[in-house]
């Protein structure tokens, strides 16, 4: 009796563990990112800006990544918008977007946002 409630209990952890994978050997848990679409940007100046939109697999979590003028990478989180779309770290840099143009503004010392990147339309 003791040994048949072992082995049943065995099968049912497997079962369970099996149920817990996916058919390509991933744990269906496992987060991936998932590119949703690449944007050149040219903004006054003549600066180029390449944004890299991306979300997690689970589409909990949009985000964008900046390739700026100055060579910096910047990556920002979609963040909560009236209009348009919004992704920011909520420290250093916030990407406006809304149709085919966006900008960029950078925190100042004193704490207020301001231009960094102007009049950027979608090439």
């Amino acid at each position: 009796m003791l040994r048949t409630v072992g082995v049943c209990t065995c099968l049912a952890i497997l079962l369970i563990a099996g149920c817990n994978w996916s058919r390509d050997g991933r744990d269906p848990g496992e987060l991936t990112v998932v590119p949703i679409t690449d944007v050149a940007y040219l903004c006054s100046g003549e600066k180029r800006v390449m944004a890299r939109y991306y979300v997690l697999s689970d589409k909990t979590l949009h985000f964008v990544r900046l390739e700026l003028p100055n060579m910096e990478v910047i990556t920002l989180p979609n963040a909560v918008s009236a209009s348009g779309s919004r992704y920011t770290d909520e420290r250093e840099f916030v990407w406006w977007v809304k149709g085919r143009e966006g900008f960029l503004e950078k925190r100042g010392e004193d704490g207020e946002w301001r231009p960094y990147l102007e009049d950027c339309r979608e090439l």
